[in-house]
């Protein structure tokens, strides 16, 4: 999922790139189409969209001051445009890794995302997100509790005031 996540990312930084720019052959671009449908970019995107899309509307709501009827249809609108916008990041992706990756690499790529291993990894893929971000999830809890910890203690020995001199 992180390669995943990672291939999406760089994508987004594709899209000012104009279509095609970067495709260096048709063959090897047609090979990066097919490992880009295989690792299911196009799901991981959707569910980045969904997520995306409510913290946009309700960042844009509070600027806006908009009601919350009125955040929550910008949410629907943002999350059809996004969707809308899937095969233009698809294709931005396949054009990364057409640019990037080798015709022969993306080929042993493909070979592997058939073969039983690159499967049973395709289909793990969401229990282990899901997994990966309940542990990640837990220890930003447990960073969070450790630096309100010292931010506290800081903050006490400042407010603090200084002891006084011993008198004889």
């Amino acid at each position: 999922m992180t390669k995943r996540i990672l291939a999406v990312a760089a994508a987004f930084a594709a899209l000012a790139t104009a279509p095609g720019a970067w495709a260096d052959d048709a063959s090897r671009l047609a090979t990066a189409r097919e490992v880009v449908g295989l690792l299911d970019v196009g799901h991981t995107v959707d569910e980045m969209f969904s997520q995306l899309s409510p913290m946009v509307a309700a960042q844009a709501g509070q600027e806006m001051h908009l009601t919350a009827t009125e955040q929550a249809r910008l949410g629907e609108i943002l999350a059809e445009e996004f969707h809308n916008s899937e095969p233009q990041l698809m294709e931005s992706v396949a054009q990364v890794y057409a640019h990037n990756v080798t015709e022969e690499q993306l080929g042993q790529i493909r070979d592997f995302l058939h073969s039983a291993a690159g499967q049973a990894m395709i289909s793990s893929q969401g229990a282990m997100q899901q997994d990966l971000e309940r542990e990640g999830q837990t220890l930003g809890m447990q960073v969070a509790a450790r630096a309100l910890q010292r931010f506290a203690a800081e903050r006490a020995a400042q407010q603090s005031p200084p002891a006084s001199p011993a008198t004889h």
